[in-house]
């Protein structure tokens, strides 16, 4: 079994196994290499790596163009093991209360599956022929909270169960699952959950509950009324926090995310957040951006993305103040994007189509906070703020012809390592704005 596929077994997904293993070959790698070496979309390995990185399996190297390096496998086993421990730490806690709850109950009948009785399974086939077998029994309701990888397991049973019973599924709606999640919804009711419970769960006519983690491997089985009726009080808690599947397969399909407006905080959270809008723009990027801004998109590789969804067709537009200190990054974005200098910048504004808006103040750079949007009436009135902010500003070219006039630009000078004379020279400026 190649090593991806193992790793899967730890709690990673797909697309970061996959990314993590190329990595391990690779040493460090910058994304158009990592995509190469593996069958991730090049467009996909930035949100894969940050997740990784998150998890402690990857180490991000802020160079001019980014590069991302896999942390030792022994290291990465020790993490992953030691979560693994950590949830099988909590289903011992969970046990030790239930035998709490056994010993006050009635011992009179000893037959599997009377009631008042649980039984233990530790194996992925004993667990898989449970859980179809009681699927199977399924008389009115049905309950399934599950992985992508059991529900293409039980999809066949579930589908008759829904003949005679009313099935209500949840699981993660991704790119991997949505093809199954379609073919799902048209027997049953299926909703999304963006972080899914170690635990897995079906319920079957309230009187039966099994619980189960195909990864330990370990289940816990019952009729028991009290234990029945907690997973139910489990149930109604997570379905209320869900969504329609249909919701969230359009937000993949489209990249319109449901309508909401909230705080971003933390430099790592907004830069992540920043990351994922680019990478979903279809026709256009708009960016009004201070002198921090300006570095912290060169440095943490937003400038990248950006170039890379340039040269998908999407339209880039930058409003920034061009001065001597930053004209060899004005070059740079000039190269694939529309650029015009703006004297002062009162606000740091990002929109990305329709579905997605963003305001920070430049005040408070200890402690940054974002406005993030989708509303439509929020992002019509920042666009049309970004627009009189770009009828009025000078097109980049012309700015920057002034300064090398001026001699106010030297031709040696530099910016975090990278030579001004490499995107600007006097007298030949490279053509990326219109009026």
């Amino acid at each position: 079994m190649h090593i991806s596929s193992r790793l899967k077994e730890f709690g990673l997904s797909d697309y970061e196994a996959k990314t993590y293993t190329a990595l391990l070959a690779l040493k460090m790698a910058k994304v158009s290499d990592i995509a190469k070496n593996c069958s991730v979309p090049r467009n996909k390995i930035y949100a894969v790596a940050e997740s990784l990185h998150k998890k402690g399996l990857v180490e991000i190297i802020p160079e001019k163009v980014v590069r991302f390096r896999a942390v030792p496998f022994e290291e990465v086993m020790k993490i992953l093991i030691k979560e693994q421990e950590t949830r099988l730490r909590s289903m011992e806690e969970s046990a030790k209360k239930i035998s709490s709850m056994l010993s006050s109950l009635s011992v009179e009948k000893k037959r599997e599956d009377s009631t008042g009785e649980f039984l233990v399974y530790k194996s992925r086939k004993m667990i898989r022929k449970k859980l179809r077998d009681i699927i199977s029994r399924a008389g009115s309701k049905l309950f399934l909270a599950v992985s992508k990888e059991d529900l293409s397991h039980i999809m066949p049973i579930a589908k008759k169960a829904s003949k005679r019973a009313d099935v209500r599924i949840l699981c993660s709606v991704t790119e991997e699952s949505m093809a199954l999640v379609k073919k799902c919804k048209s027997f049953c009711r299926i909703h999304h959950i963006e972080k899914m419970l170690p635990e897995r769960i079906a319920i079957v006519d309230d009187s039966e509950a099994f619980v189960f983690q195909m990864n330990l491997p370990v289940a816990l089985y019952s009729k028991d009324t009290q234990f029945v009726a907690l997973m139910k009080s489990l149930e109604n808690m997570i379905w209320e926090q869900s969504v329609e599947a249909e919701e969230k397969i359009r937000e993949i399909e489209t990249g319109v995310l449901p309508e909401e407006i909230k705080i971003v905080r933390g430099t790592d959270d907004i830069n992540d957040i920043t990351r994922r809008s680019s990478m979903k723009a279809r026709k256009e990027i708009m960016r009004v951006i201070s002198d921090d801004g300006l570095q912290n998109l060169f440095k943490h590789g937003g400038l990248e993305v950006e170039k890379e969804m340039s040269s998908k067709g999407v339209k880039v537009r930058y409003l920034l103040s061009i001065r001597k200190e930053n004209a060899v990054l004005a070059g740079e974005m000039m190269k694939f994007a529309e650029v015009r200098h703006l004297g002062i910048i009162p606000l740091r504004v990002k929109i990305v189509d329709d579905i997605y808006c963003s305001l920070r103040q430049l005040e408070n750079t200890q402690n940054p906070a974002q406005i993030v949007s989708t509303s439509p009436v929020f992002i019509s009135a920042m666009r049309s703020y970004f627009e009189k902010k770009w009828a009025n500003a000078i097109p980049a070219e012309k700015h920057i012809a002034r300064l090398l006039m001026a001699g106010r630009v030297k031709k040696e000078s530099v910016f975090h390592g990278v030579p001004i004379s490499e995107f600007i020279s006097p007298g030949k400026v490279r053509a990326g704005s219109s009026d």
